[in-house]
């Protein structure tokens, strides 16, 4: 009843109006810095995954679960000091702030009670529909299936809860998205961006609309909160 409230509140009443993109490109060389940008952590997710298969025994320890993530955000330090085209793209200029913290953490809640009920529909259809291809798996499943201690269990919490989540957002709604929506819209590179957050999990084409959702709600989160 919670859920269904709530999308009936924001469809019928529409309480408060989008603030915007937290950047927004102006020109074409504002939209290919952002592209830029995201295309470098796109490169340095591709280069890590392939690390973390040619490197013996890397794949199968907690380390090995943490590495790419990592090795990621090495890459958006370095990205963040540097100049792209003449101009620095600092995280504050993609929304990542600390002021009005507890509004946003409110704005994620009731994003989350939104968005929950609609991606596991979302996933049940999936599953629905793509029933003949193989079961969803996740590598840190399996790395926790092997190695069921302690420190296995904490270094998947800190990829998952914390590592992953913030470069897949910088990347997808803070790069992806707004560079896209120059030429595209708001809606069609929200869709997208999307499309490219589910197609990059590991878990296969079974939860991509499951996972397409999430990442839709996390746009409009981005788009209304600015």
């Amino acid at each position: 009843m919670l859920f269904r409230s709530i999308w009936v509140i924001f469809a019928v009443s529409r309480p408060v109006q989008p603030l915007g993109l937290p950047i927004a490109p102006k020109t074409a060389l504002d939209a290919d810095r952002l592209a830029w940008k995201g295309a470098c952590l796109l490169g340095a997710y591709l280069v890590a995954s392939i690390l973390v298969e040619l490197i013996a025994g890397l794949r199968e320890s907690p380390f090995g679960s943490a590495f790419a993530p990592l090795f990621i955000i090495a890459v958006l330090a370095i990205l963040n000091k540097s100049s792209i085209g003449g101009k620095i793209i600092t995280l504050r200029d993609q929304g990542v702030a600390l002021g009005g913290l507890s509004k946003l953490l409110l704005w994620g809640v009731v994003g989350f009670c939104a968005e929950m009920p609609v991606s596991l529909a979302m996933s049940a259809l999936g599953a629905a529909l793509f029933k003949n291809m193989p079961a969803p798996t996740h590598p840190a499943t399996q790395l926790l299936q092997n190695n069921p201690n302690l420190v296995a269990v904490l270094s998947v919490a800190f990829l998952a809860s914390i590592l992953a989540p913030y470069w897949e957002e910088i990347m997808f709604r803070g790069c992806l998205f707004p560079a896209l929506s120059r030429t595209l819209g708001i809606l069609p590179s929200a869709l997208l961006t999307s499309f490219l957050f589910a197609a990059i999990h590991p878990q296969g084409i079974v939860l991509w609309l499951g996972l397409g959702t999430i990442a839709a709600v996390s746009c409009m989160l981005v788009y209304y909160t600015k």
